[in-house]
């Protein structure tokens, strides 16, 4: 009945916690997304996102009508807008998960704290 290993301490965490360094880790909150506001945000975009599919369709068009069949211009058209148009679409994507981040979570206008109750309570 006797063992080589030193009896463990109540406030030890357990070996398995400490090799994958599971101890002492705060627990990530879950965000909190309202709906109402993730489904405007999430339109808005996609508004934005058909302004600029219309906003660039419109000057390929135009460039295409003035050139006269000349697709020397057409073509430098296309190199130059096609890139534009690519990252444009990769911002309003990336600006969609900021928006979604920052305006449709619950509670992400907050500090964290609650101000009102340190101030009454100083009053007293």
């Amino acid at each position: 009945m006797s063992s080589n290993s030193p009896p463990a301490v109540s406030g030890d965490p357990p070996a398995a916690d400490v090799e994958m360094g599971l101890e002492d880790q705060p627990e990530k909150e879950e965000e909190e997304v309202d709906p109402l506001k993730a489904m405007i945000v999430n339109r808005v975009m996609d508004v934005v996102f058909v302004f600029y599919v219309m906003v660039f369709a419109g000057t390929f068009v135009y460039v295409a009508r003035i050139t006269n069949n000349n697709f020397r211009d057409l073509w430098q058209n296309a190199v130059l807008e096609l890139p534009l148009m690519a990252l444009t679409f990769w911002l309003i994507s990336i600006l969609r998960k900021c928006l979604l981040h920052v305006l449709a979570n619950k509670g992400s206008m907050r500090c964290g704290c609650d101000l009102s109750t340190k101030l009454l309570a100083s009053k007293k």
